[in-house]
């Protein structure tokens, strides 16, 4: 008889205990319900501008690392993404150009629209004479591109916002003085040439008798006409005016040229 009683207690408590379980579990379950409603009623509510995924340590030391990365890149390459892209263009080529800081630099107006031309110079001696090395490049930027003109040794004039240059070039040999006139001007934001010519001064004779002569030759249909010194001038002056013609002037350092592009207005 005992041992009934105690089986029907053992029985009755399992069943509480049963109950309790399951009564627990489902409002436990009811909790997680309601949770996860009053969560999908508040992202219904804030824009998706509030709604942030959590990111582990890791992604966020790996966006870290490549933030500053790209930061330290841009950097080294001399980008000046604040500028107008003609500043940024003619700084950048500065950045990678070898020697920046050993010439003279020069903005000028070959062409007659707001953008400066950069020229890059060997500079003056100490006697205000200019140093042997010429013009080492002069740019020019048109339509989101550079162009950059190289003369060889030699230097350049040009005629302000008519969009024709000069290139001169001046040799000497043993019985000769060679002098030239090359014309160019930007054409679809290249530089183009278009015409020119060049004169000698020479010695001829034999023996004991000499005597100088000047040669002049222009360039007609990729050839050299020898022509006179006349016809030269008349030749050379209708496509490039020379009592117009002017040197590029305020030459800064590479400091000044710098700060020069980015202020210029």
């Amino acid at each position: 008889m005992k041992m009934e009683q105690k089986c029907v207690r053992t029985m009755q408590v399992i069943g509480f205990c049963c109950f309790s379980i399951g009564l627990c579990a489902c409002e436990q379950n009811t909790v997680i319900q309601e949770t996860d409603k009053e969560e999908q009623r508040i992202e219904s509510i804030l824009p998706d501008t509030y709604i942030e995924n959590v990111k582990s340590e890791e992604e966020m030391s790996l966006e870290n690392c490549l933030i500053q990365t790209t930061t330290q890149a841009s950097i080294n390459k001399g980008e000046h993404c604040e500028l107008a892209e003609w500043k940024q263009a003619y700084l950048n080529y500065l950045d990678n150009f070898t020697g920046a800081d050993s010439f003279v630099y020069s903005l000028i107006y070959v062409d007659d629209d707001a953008i400066p031309e950069l020229v890059i110079d060997s500079g003056f001696g100490k006697e205000g004479i200019m140093v042997d090395g010429g013009c080492q490049a002069l740019l020019t930027f048109h339509a989101h591109e550079l162009d950059v003109w190289k003369p060889i040794r030699s230097r350049f004039t040009y005629i302000e916002k008519e969009n024709v240059i000069c290139n001169v070039w001046e040799g000497v040999s043993e019985n000769a003085v060679l002098h030239s006139d090359s014309i160019f001007t930007i054409e679809n934001g290249k530089w183009t040439y278009i015409g020119g010519g060049y004169w000698a001064w020479r010695t001829r004779g034999f023996a004991l008798i000499n005597y100088e002569v000047y040669e002049y030759y222009w360039e007609e249909n990729g050839a050299d006409r020898q022509v006179g010194e006349d016809e030269y001038n008349v030749q050379l002056n209708a496509i490039y005016p020379k009592e117009q013609e002017k040197y590029p002037q305020n030459y800064y350092r590479l400091d000044e040229i710098r700060s020069a592009i980015r202020t210029w207005d």
